[in-house]
Order: C-alpha cells, then structure tokens, then sequence
C-alpha cells in the first residue's frame, strides 16, 4: 500500500525523488515476496517429505 500511494503521489506531483523512493519500495517488496515464497516452499517440502506420523511443527 505504500508503494502504490508513493507512486500515485510521484505520478501526481511528477517529484523525482518520489518515484526513486517508489523504486526502492517496489524492490523491497518484490524481495519480501521472494523471501516468504522460498520459506514457504521450504517448509510445504519438508512436510510432504516426511511419512504422515512423523510431522511435528
């Protein structure tokens, strides 16, 4: 939600600096994404590895 206000801000006004912060909103998010993608697939993989009785979170 800030990357979006930021960049209709930026969009708005045309402030340059607005839409270099945009930029580096947008990469960060992208870059959690990723993260919390990776993990969640990590852990989904180690549960479907294991045989139904050994699960233990």
């Amino acid at each position: 939600m800030t990357a979006t206000g930021t960049l209709t801000l930026a969009t708005r006004t045309g402030s340059a600096p607005l839409s270099w912060t945009t930029a580096v909103l947008y990469t960060a998010l992208v870059l959690t994404w990723l993260v919390v993608a990776r993990r969640s697939l990590r852990h989904a993989t180690r549960h479907v590895r294991r045989p139904a009785g050994q699960i233990v979170d």
